[in-house]
C-alpha cells in the first residue's frame, strides 16, 4: 500500500471516529420557557432569552470541524404548543448584507440567511426553514422545495444590530406533526450562509456556510444531524452556565482533538523540512552563493521558530485558544509553501549551473 493510500485511510477512520463521537454527544436540551418572548428578531436584550442556555461554535462546511470565522449562537425553549428559536450571527459587515430573494422563494440559501432542519421522532421526513437577514421564509418537508407549508403557519422576525443580525422563530407542533414527550430526543441542525465579502465556499477555511452539526458535503444530510431533546419542565434554576459549558465541552473535545492530529505532524514536518534544509550540503553551497534565498530562509527560520513557541503557549480549553491554534496552523501552511518555492528555485540555478558549466 502506498504512503498517499495509507495516509488517506488513516485520515478517513479519524474522521468516521469523530463523527461517531460528535453524533453521540452533541445534544441541545430544550426546556419548557418561562416567559414567552415576543417575536420581532429581538433576542439580546428581551429578557425572555435571558436564561436559556446558548450554543455556539459553528463549524464551517466541508472542514472537519474547523470552526466558522463568523460564529454564531442559537437558543431553543417551548411552552408546549410551539418551539422557539433566537439566533445571533455575528456580522461585522452588517451593512452589507445580501438580501434579494423574496417569501417563498428556494433559493433564500444564496442570501444572508439562517436554515433550521428539525427531524421529529419517528417522521419519515425532516422539516427546513429557511429565513434571511431581511425576514423572508420559505419551508419544505424532506428535500429542497417539496410539499411547502404555508407560511402563515410560523413565524419569523430579524433585526440588525451594530455588528450582529439576529432572527426569532416560533414553530408550532402542529406543523412538526407531533409534539414531543418528556425527554423524547429528535434530531436536527441550526445553519447559516453567509454572503458579504470575505466569506469563502469550497475552501478548508471558508466559513460562507457553517452549521451546528458537523456537515460533510451538504446541510441535508439527516444522518448527520444532533440532537435536540425536550423537556416538559423549566429549566433548574442556576443550570444555564453548567448547560453552556457542556455544550461547549462537546465542541472543544472533537475540535481540539482534531486540530492536535493535524497540527502535531504539521509541527514535524517543518522541523523536518527546516533540518533538511540546512544539512543538506548541495543547498547549503547554493546558499552561499544566492544571497537573496538565503536571506529568505534565515527570514522563515525565525517565523518557524516563533510559530513553535506561540504553539507551545496555546492552550485548548475554550474556542478562541482553539482558534489560535488554527491560525497557527495557517502560518504554517504559508510556511511550507515559501520553502517549496525555495527548493523548487534551488534546483533551478542548480540545473541552470550545471548548463553553464557544459
Amino acid at each position: 500500500m502506498n504512503r498517499t493510500l495509507r495516509t488517506l485511510l488513516i485520515g478517513l477512520a479519524a474522521f468516521f471516529l469523530a463523527s461517531e463521537l460528535y453524533a453521540e454527544n452533541r445534544t441541545y436540551p430544550c426546556y419548557r420557557l418561562a416567559k414567552t418572548p415576543l417575536i420581532d428578531g429581538e433576542v439580546t436584550g428581551d429578557g425572555a432569552w435571558d436564561n436559556i442556555p446558548s450554543a455556539t461554535g459553528f463549524f464551517a462546511l466541508r472542514s472537519n470541524y474547523v470552526v466558522a470565522k463568523k460564529q454564531t449562537s442559537f437558543k431553543m425553549m417551548h411552552d408546549g404548543e410551539a418551539i422557539y428559536i433566537g439566533i445571533h450571527c455575528v456580522e461585522p459587515n452588517v451593512d452589507l448584507l445580501v438580501t434579494k430573494a423574496q417569501d417563498n422563494d428556494v433559493n433564500i440559501w444564496q442570501d444572508d440567511s439562517v436554515e433550521i432542519f428539525i427531524f421529529p421522532q419517528g417522521a419519515k421526513k425532516y422539516i427546513q426553514f429557511m429565513i434571511s437577514a431581511a425576514g423572508k421564509r420559505w419551508n419544505g418537508i424532506g428535500e429542497p422545495g417539496s410539499q411547502p407549508i404555508a407560511l402563515s403557519n410560523w413565524q419569523a422576525a430579524t433585526v440588525r444590530g451594530q455588528d450582529y443580525w439576529e432572527v426569532e422563530i416560533k414553530i408550532p407542533f402542529s406543523v412538526l406533526g407531533k409534539k414531543p414527550a418528556d425527554g423524547e430526543k429528535w434530531t436536527g441542525n441550526v445553519c447559516r450562509n453567509v454572503m458579504t465579502p470575505g466569506s469563502m465556499a469550497g475552501d478548508e477555511h471558508g466559513d460562507r456556510f457553517s452549521s451546528w452539526a458537523g456537515m460533510e458535503y451538504g446541510f441535508h444530510e439527516p444522518e448527520r444531524f444532533a440532537a435536540f431533546v425536550f423537556y416538559n419542565k423549566p429549566l433548574p434554576a442556576g443550570e444555564t452556565q453548567n448547560i453552556e459549558r457542556q455544550l461547549t465541552a462537546q465542541v472543544t473535545g472533537l475540535i481540539t482533538d482534531e486540530i492536535k492530529q493535524k497540527a502535531l505532524p504539521l509541527k514535524e514536518k517543518i522541523d523536518r523540512i527546516l533540518l533538511s534544509l540546512f544539512n543538506l550540503k548541495t543547498i547549503g553551497e547554493e546558499l552561499e552563493e544566492s544571497e537573496d534565498l538565503k536571506k529568505e530562509v534565515n527570514l522563515i527560520l525565525s517565523e518557524g521558530e516563533a510559530i513553535k513557541k506561540e504553539y507551545e503557549a496555546t492552550g485548548d480549553s475554550s474556542l478562541s485558544e482553539i482558534s489560535a491554534l488554527r491560525e497557527l496552523l495557517d502560518k504554517s501552511l504559508i510556511l511550507l509553501k515559501r520553502l517549496d518555492g525555495i527548493k523548487y528555485n534551488l534546483l533551478l540555478e542548480r540545473l541552470f549551473s550545471s548548463t553553464d558549466q557544459r
